[in-house]
C-alpha cells in the first residue's frame, strides 16, 4: 500500500518546507490558497457600511452633541455661581434641540431665575410659566411663579397683593425662612407706605420668626427690612446694594447668592463581525483558512457562522484568533453607539436612523463572546503555557473563565445585557 503522504486539501504531494510552516501537509498551490484566502467583497463592503454609518451618525446628531456640550457647560457655570452665564448656555442648548421639552423647561427655569434676580419680574413670570419643571435643588414651578408675582406686585407698589402672595407661600412651606422673610418684607412695605404701627409689629414678628428658622446671624435680608422700617423708604434689592455696598449701618456685606438561531438572525450583523474577526486574525497571524461562512440561515443545531482554520503556531496566535471577536465586536459596538447616547438617552430624541444604528451596535456587541469550543481550546493551551511561565497565558486564564461563565449565562440573556452595557451604560458613565 502506498503510504506516501498527500496534501491536506488535494492529492498532490506536499512541500516539506511549506508543510512545516503551516503545521499541516500542504502542496505549494494549496499553501498559497490558504495563506492568501481573500476576504469576501461583501464582507469588505459590510465593514465599509459600518464605517460610513459610524461617521454619518456624528454629523447626523451634531446639534444634539452641541446641545449636550452647552448643557454641561451651563450646569457647570450654575454650580460655580454664574447664574447668568449658565442660563444663557442652557437657553442656547434648548434652541438647538427645540423638541426637547425637558431641556426647554430647565432653560426656562434658570432663565426665569436669572431674570427674577435681575428684577425683571414680568419676564421671569413668563419663563416660569413656560418651564413647569423642578430641577434638582430648585423650587417647584408654582413657588417660582408666586415669587415672580410677588416681584410684579412690588413693582406695581401693590403691597397688599405682595402680602397676600407671601402669606400664601408661607402657608405652603411654613418652615421656610425665605417665605417668612417675604411676609416680613411685605409688612415693612405696608408700614413704610401707611405708617401703621401694627404693620411694623407684624414685620418685626415675622422677621424674628424667619431668623429663628434660618439659624444664622444677620442674614442679608434682615438689614434691608430693618432699613425699610427705620427709614420708611422702599427700595428694591438692586438699589439697596447700590446705596449700601458694604451693608447698612453696621457695614454688613451682602451675601451673593429568544432561541439562539432566531436571535442570531435578528442580530446577524454581530455574527458577521464575529466571524470576520476570526478570519482577519487568522490572516494577520498566518494561519491557513480552509472554509468560512460569515452568516447562514440553518437549522437549530447548526452554527450560523464559522471559520475553519489550520493549527496555530504559538499561544499569542491562539489567543488572538480565539478572543479576537471579543475585542473587535466590543470596540465596534462602543464606536457605533457612543455618538447615539446623547440624542437618545439624554434628550430622548432618537429618530429611526438612530434606532437602526443602535440596533446595529447592540447586535455587534452581544456577539462579542467567543464560542465554548474556542474557550475550551484556549483554556487547554493556556494551562500548558502558563505552567511554562507564559505571562499572556496567565493573564488569559481569568478572562477565559469570565467568558466561559458568560456563555453559561446566555440563557439569561447575558450577551444581550453586555451589548446594552457597551451601548448605553458605558457612555452614560463617561458622559455622565
Amino acid at each position: 500500500m502506498d503510504r506516501t503522504p498527500s496534501c491536506h486539501l488535494c492529492p498532490r504531494a506536499p512541500d516539506p518546507k511549506l508543510s512545516e510552516a503551516a503545521l499541516v501537509p500542504l502542496c505549494a498551490p494549496c499553501h498559497a490558497e490558504t495563506m492568501n484566502r481573500p476576504l469576501p467583497q461583501w464582507v469588505v463592503n459590510f465593514f465599509i457600511c459600518l464605517a460610513l454609518l459610524t461617521v454619518i451618525s456624528v454629523p447626523w446628531n451634531w446639534r444634539h452633541i452641541g446641545a449636550y456640550a452647552e448643557f454641561r457647560q451651563g450646569m457647570s457655570a450654575l454650580s460655580g455661581g454664574d447664574l447668568d452665564g449658565g442660563a444663557r448656555l442652557l437657553s442656547a442648548a434648548a434652541a438647538r434641540v427645540p423638541e426637547s421639552s425637558e431641556l426647554a423647561g430647565v432653560a426656562d427655569y434658570f432663565g426665569g431665575l436669572s431674570l427674577l434676580i435681575a428684577g425683571k419680574n414680568q419676564e421671569a413670570l413668563e419663563r416660569f410659566k413656560a418651564s413647569r419643571v423642578n430641577p434638582p435643588g430648585g423650587s417647584d414651578p408654582e413657588t417660582m411663579i408666586a415669587r415672580a408675582e410677588i416681584g410684579i406686585a412690588f413693582d406695581r407698589k401693590d403691597y397688599r397683593a405682595f402680602l397676600v402672595l407671601a402669606q400664601k407661600l408661607l402657608a405652603i412651606a411654613p418652615e421656610s425662612p425665605e417665605f417668612a422673610a417675604q411676609v416680613a418684607s411685605a409688612y415693612a412695605c405696608l408700614y413704610a407706605e401707611k405708617g401703621r404701627p401694627a404693620d411694623k409689629a407684624k414685620a418685626l414678628e415675622q422677621l424674628a420668626f424667619s431668623l429663628t428658622l434660618a439659624g444664622e446671624k444677620d442674614p442679608e435680608y434682615e438689614q434691608r427690612i430693618r432699613h425699610r422700617l427705620a427709614k420708611r423708604v422702599i427700595i428694591d434689592r438692586a438699589e439697596y446694594a447700590r446705596r449700601f455696598p458694604n451693608g447698612w449701618k453696621e457695614g454688613r456685606k451682602l451675601m451673593p447668592f429568544i432561541p439562539g438561531v432566531f436571535i442570531a438572525i435578528l442580530t446577524f450583523p454581530g455574527v458577521i463581525v464575529h466571524e470576520a474577526a476570526h478570519f482577519l486574525f487568522c490572516r494577520l497571524r498566518g494561519v491557513p483558512i480552509f472554509d468560512a461562512k460569515f452568516f447562514q440561515v440553518v437549522g437549530l443545531d447548526q452554527p450560523v457562522g464559522f471559520v475553519v482554520h489550520g493549527p496555530t503556531k504559538d499561544f499569542t496566535t491562539s489567543f488572538l484568533v480565539s478572543v479576537g471577536p471579543f475585542f473587535l465586536n466590543s470596540i465596534l459596538c462602543v464606536a457605533i453607539c457612543f455618538p447615539l447616547w446623547i440624542p437618545m438617552q439624554f434628550f430622548d430624541a432618537g429618530d429611526p436612523f438612530c434606532y437602526f444604528v443602535m440596533w446595529l451596535g447592540v447586535s455587534i456587541g452581544m456577539h462579542a463572546f467567543p464560542s465554548n469550543q474556542d474557550v475550551n481550546d484556549l483554556w487547554s493551551e493556556a494551562k500548558e503555557e502558563a505552567a511554562g511561565g507564559n505571562w499572556l497565558a496567565r493573564v488569559t486564564m481569568p478572562l477565559v473563565v469570565a467568558i466561559w461563565a458568560a456563555n453559561l449565562l446566555r440563557f439569561f440573556w447575558i450577551d444581550y445585557a453586555y451589548g446594552l452595557a457597551l451601548a448605553i451604560w458605558l457612555p452614560s458613565i463617561v458622559l455622565g
